[in-house]
């Protein structure tokens, strides 16, 4: 089930929060989020809900075990059983294809084809955060097998984050209230969200796929494909931030209050700063459960930057079992060395808009790595952005066509990446808050007509 559908939209989420709020107690409330959290993945992953339930189970016996046990190395045991379990299963669906077939293909051996379920980075992860908080602080142990399956598997957060630590929401579970003030505030940003998806994303998704698809027609030139870079940036950030701010208001109405995880990364003057904007709880898994605990940059320059190389090898891997994505990782660790071992002197001298023009450039480079999985046609995009030596034409009058038909919402979405509010006066804001709730109820009008003339359109991150 995904959020911008008609089917969540008009009928799953009424009945969900509709029960949630007539309900009195609070254990009625985790029961009902906790059963229409199972009927919301198993409607699209009605096997791997299975799964998702026993792995739960498993990870919350072994945390048991681990906080019924007094000596450290039975600790460890369990701990080491309920990280691998999950990750092993993680591996084998999303990597084994990746990683072994090449290998066994020349035994003329070929592994079992396994669909990759929604999400399951993010509920592994998620699992991973909970058997390892409860063995840095006992106190996070969670008697109730059913509200750690809450906490993994709740609706609003499940298929693409963000990422939540159990340590962060674990007292929420126990004790959280739902308030009329809490509703209306997450409507707003669940609304903020949806429209993000539908009328900015979707819209430029849909002019990078025809673009993209239609070469022949088109052509290829180095303004268009810095121009078709640039509207894949816009697509992968509003769908993907949509997301997050639609499960932030939802979260926000049941109670929960979830971390932000985006604050406008297109401003950034750095790659540091830009991965700081961008994706933040993914950033927060990898430093609190990976670099720290290698050492992060307490032990040395030389092992400072291999804890940055397993880092961003690993964040590359996240994002699927593909070689481009593994450039994507190793691209953002040479930048970022560089960034801070080579040229940090000089970037403190550099006018901080150029910085932040040459950040969007690289991000913009980064973009094109990321969304072509095909290595000849990465190979063709990344020539075609640096001109190819004068092989490619600077511009195609086929894709000046384009640009004019299509540079309405594309430009209302440039202007929305940056934060735009903050030019008003807090005063002047408050002034125009009624007029931004009529806004935000035409938003939620047109993305409804929208949805209604859409086929199913998932979120980026769902593969992931």
């Amino acid at each position: 089930m995904v959020f911008s559908s008609l089917i969540y939209l008009l009928l799953f989420m009424p009945i969900v929060v509709g029960l949630t709020f007539v309900s009195k107690r609070l254990s009625w409330k985790n029961t009902i989020l906790l059963l229409a959290s199972i009927v919301f993945y198993a409607w699209g992953e009605p096997l791997w809900v299975y799964a998702l339930i026993g792995l739960t189970f498993l990870v919350w016996l072994c945390a048991t075990l681990m906080h019924r046990s007094a000596k450290k190395g039975f600790r460890v045991f369990w701990l080491s059983l309920a990280v691998l379990v999950p990750m092993a299963v993680l591996l084998y669906v999303k990597y084994a294809g990746f990683l072994l077939a090449p290998v066994l293909n020349v035994f003329g051996v070929s592994l079992p084809q396994v669909r990759m379920p929604l999400g399951i980075s993010f509920f592994t992860f998620q699992i991973i955060t909970y058997a390892v908080d409860v063995y840095r602080d006992d106190k996070l142990y969670q008697p109730s097998p059913l509200k750690l399956l809450l906490y993994v598997s709740c609706f609003p957060q499940l298929v693409a984050g963000p990422i939540v630590c159990y340590k962060d929401i674990s007292e929420e579970i126990d004790n959280r209230r739902t308030t009329p003030d809490d509703f209306v505030a997450g409507m707003k940003r669940f609304i903020c969200g949806l429209g993000k998806k539908v009328l900015l994303a979707n819209v430029c998704g849909q002019v990078v796929e025809a673009v993209i698809a239609n070469q022949s027609l088109y052509g290829l030139s180095v303004a268009g494909s810095w121009y078709m870079a640039v509207l894949y940036s816009l697509q992968i950030y509003f769908d993907f931030s949509g997301y997050s701010d639609m499960a932030i208001g939802l979260g926000r109405i049941f109670g929960f209050h979830y971390a932000e995880n985006f604050n406008y990364p297109y401003v950034s003057t750095g790659i540091s700063e830009f991965w700081r904007r961008w994706h933040i709880s993914l950033g927060t898994f990898f430093r609190e459960y990976v670099y720290i605990p290698l050492g992060g940059n307490r032990k040395g320059k030389l092992r400072q930057i291999f804890n940055l190389l397993v880092v961003w090898s690993l964040t590359g891997l996240w994002h699927g079992a593909n070689i481009n994505f593994v450039l994507w990782g190793l691209y953002y660790f040479v930048l970022i060395v560089l960034e801070r071992f080579v040229f940090a002197r000089l970037l403190k001298v550099i006018p901080g808009v150029l910085k932040g023009i040459l950040t969007y450039a690289f991000v913009l480079v980064g973009w094109v790595i990321f969304y072509f999985t095909d290595s000849a046609q990465l190979g063709q995009y990344l020539a075609a952005l640096f001109g190819a030596g004068g092989a490619v034409p600077l511009y195609t009058s086929e894709l000046w066509m384009v640009v004019r038909q299509y540079s309405f919402l594309p430009v209302i979405a440039m202007l929305s990446a940056f934060p735009i509010k903050n030019l008003f006066s807090q005063n002047l804001q408050e002034k125009l808050q009624p007029l931004a709730t009529l806004w935000l109820c035409l938003v939620f009008l047109l993305s409804l007509l929208m949805v209604v003339g859409q086929s199913y359109n998932p979120f980026i991150y769902f593969r992931f």
